[in-house]
């Protein structure tokens, strides 16, 4: 009796649960299928979208118009929702979704004219450039329209209208992604209202987006007796939604991999069999004060429509040489105003006040490592399957040693290079795999020792300031995981940062010991600050404060709704933050935030390494969360994400483009 019982719920919970997976497979995986055809209009030949299981697609087209049909195609349908987010920020509406909190972020886009300027430069592009523009956006239209009753999610539960894709919207987003690249300058004026609302609104957009930290990606490339490897890093925010997209063109012309931006088809860095290049994004802002001459305004106004149908009115001016920051509407364009005109202006000038566009020089560097751009500064490196390693722009740190080449632009670089370079005398350690899951810090080893040795000459220390001596004293300059010190350290050397130490000058005195009472104190009290927060935050027990408790990889997922409009049901649980153990240190070859780089914690890092003896290889390593798949959250590996060889990426789906119908 108790056995027939037993088996009948057996099978109940057996049902149960295959209902639980239909329903789960039709409300998730089903949708989530690409079509097995599509037709594209203006479409010339039959293609090919091959959707690779690791997200890699690849395209196979008889030209390059239909090939750039089919990208537009593939960014619609498998990156839909951070394609139009971007859009929506790009043409400064993204009130329109996030009502009034999104005010300055539409105020700056606006007043930076984007759509304006980003409408100019497809006007000024070659026609090639425009055809391809065109079909791209015909394939993403195509996309939308496919996609419009399937939306993923986070869309399900409140679509936005799905507005045509014009081809001027993609240089909207370019330009969107060349400015999120600057990094912020210190101004030559001391105070400036207009420069501090650029400040704010680009770091909520920052934020909003979760795309920041892009200064602190290298690339390098070494030369040994097999030939030249070249590697690159790209820090590109906490974006836990996938943002990047790898595709391989495989058309009349040689096959080409290419990293590319949803919603911009120039690539970010691409191979082919005879050559492959990194472009380390990257611009930059400079202030002019000229004297002013009323005529040379030209005032612009936009408009604002928010979801409670509010309107706002944007008003900038620019004089020929860029923005002008000092601008103020009413009194420059109220003739009676008694507020005199200034006789000078503090002026922002930005290669994005144009009508310029990067795609063609992108395209270019498939050829030639020499083409200019515009828009970028074009830092970056160039190899070809000869050995032969070319420097693109003027990064702003450049190592050559004997091996090879570096290039980064943050102050970090030199800490990297020079642990690479002792990775790169030592032959056995060439490949990535054995460095770049590095965590020794030379930027640590440089400093701790020569700091630590001398904190508590002017104070009585306590149990718990020695035992937080003793961690460094003992620390082997290692940010892994379980490093009690490397904690310690990282929020000493805020702590001292924001008091306004200079740690050079400790270390001049340290080296002449000359260190004065003045700064030993200092040393003393910004270290019992540090414990004492630590303590505070973590508890008293040191042998809890692990950098990877302490320091975790933080990844959101850019939902349709701003975070402070979330509210639980929002989103389903799955789309919750993820907090994945730390490890690393900009300071390291293996790559870690910090706040003492980013403001925000940036985890997410694209890596890639590509060899001239096998040039149709193609080996990357990212995070990409699949939370969509049954017990997607419990399945997450904790760990650093493996190497994947894309080249030999198996196809799960096969989508069929076809030209119109005669």
């Amino acid at each position: 009796m108790f056995g027939r019982i037993s088996l009948v719920l057996g099978i109940v919970f057996v049902l149960l649960g295959m209902g639980v997976g239909l329903v789960w497979y039709l409300a998730y995986g089903a949708n989530h299928a690409p079509p097995a055809s599509a037709m594209i209009p203006s479409l010339s030949n039959q293609t090919r979208i091959l959707w690779g299981i690791e997200g890699k697609a690849t395209i196979e087209a008889v030209d390059e118009v239909d090939a750039y049909a089919a990208l537009g195609f593939a960014h619609g349908w498998d990156r839909l929702w951070p394609l139009l987010l971007w859009r929506q920020a790009a043409t400064g509406t993204l009130s329109s979704w996030d009502g009034e909190s999104a005010l300055p972020i539409d105020q700056l886009i606006l007043s930076f004219r984007f759509p304006h300027f980003a409408k100019q430069s497809f006007e000024a592009l070659p026609d090639e450039e425009k055809r391809l523009l065109e079909a791209y956006s015909r394939g993403l239209n195509e996309a939308m329209k496919s996609r419009s009753k399937q939306l993923p999610p986070p869309l399900l539960d409140a679509p936005p209208a799905l507005d045509r894709w014009e081809p001027w919207h993609s240089l909207a987003i370019e330009r969107l992604l060349v400015w999120l690249t600057v990094p912020f300058p210190s101004p030559p004026f001391s105070e400036n209202q207009a420069w501090d609302r650029i400040i704010t609104a680009t770091f909520q957009l920052r934020e909003r987006l979760q795309f920041f930290g892009l200064s602190h990606s290298h690339a390098w490339a070494i030369q040994d007796s097999t030939g030249a490897h070249l590697f690159q890093r790209h820090i590109l925010g906490a974006a836990a939604t996938p943002t990047l997209f790898e595709v391989t063109f495989s058309t009349a012309q040689p096959p080409l991999n290419a990293l590319t931006f949803p919603g911009y088809p120039g690539a970010l860095s691409a191979q082919t069999p005879s050559t492959a290049w990194v472009h380390l994004l990257h611009s930059s802002v400079q202030f002019a004060h000229i004297p002013l001459v009323a005529p040379e305004y030209a005032i612009s106004y936009s408009r604002i429509e928010t979801t409670s149908g509010q309107e706002h009115l944007v008003s900038s001016a620019f004089v020929p040489s860029g923005l002008v920051l000092d601008f103020d509407s009413t009194t420059h364009t109220n003739t009676d105003s008694e507020t005199p005109h200034p006789d000078s202006i503090w002026v922002m000038q930005w290669a994005g006040f144009s009508n310029a566009s990067d795609f063609p020089t992108v395209r270019a560097l498939n050829r030639t490592a020499t083409a200019a751009f515009s828009l970028f500064a074009g830092h970056g490196l160039w190899v070809n399957t000869g050995g032969t390693v070319s420097l693109m722009g003027q990064p702003q740190h450049v190592r050559t040693f004997q091996q090879g080449l570096f290039v980064g632009n943050d102050s970090w670089s030199e800490y990297v290079a020079a642990r690479l370079i002792s990775f790169a005398s030592d032959s056995t350690h060439i490949h990535p795999d054995t460095w770049s899951l590095d965590t020794y810090s030379p930027w640590a080893a440089h400093l701790a020792p020569r700091l630590s040795r001398h904190l508590g000459g002017s104070v009585a220390p306590s149990p718990v300031f020695e035992e937080g001596v003793t961690y460094l004293l003992n620390w082997d300059f290692h940010f892994d995981g379980s490093s009690i010190a490397a904690t310690i350290f990282d929020r000493w050397i805020g702590q001292l940062r924001a008091s306004q130490a200079d740690i050079s000058i400790f270390l001049d005195e340290l080296d002449t010991d000359s260190l004065t009472a003045t700064d030993a104190v200092t040393l003393d009290r910004s270290f019992e600050a540090t414990l004492a927060s630590l303590q505070e935050e973590f508890g008293p027990d040191l042998s809890l404060w692990r950098w990877e408790d302490i320091n975790p990889q933080q990844w959101h997922f850019v939902s349709r709704w701003p975070k402070e409009q979330q509210t639980r049901g929002d989103l389903p649980h799955r789309f919750d933050s993820i907090y994945l153990p730390g490890a690393g240190h900009p300071s390291t070859l293996r790559w870690g935030s910090s706040a003492l780089a980013t403001p925000l914690p940036a985890p997410f890092s694209w890596e890639s390494w590509w060899h001239t003896s096998q040039p149709d290889h193609w080996v990357v390593r990212r995070q990409h969360f699949n939370v969509i798949r049954p017990l997607g959250r419990f399945l997450i590996d904790h760990g650093p994400p493996p190497p994947l060889e894309l080249h030999q990426s198996a196809t799960a789906h096969t989508t069929v483009l076809l030209p119109p119908k005669p």
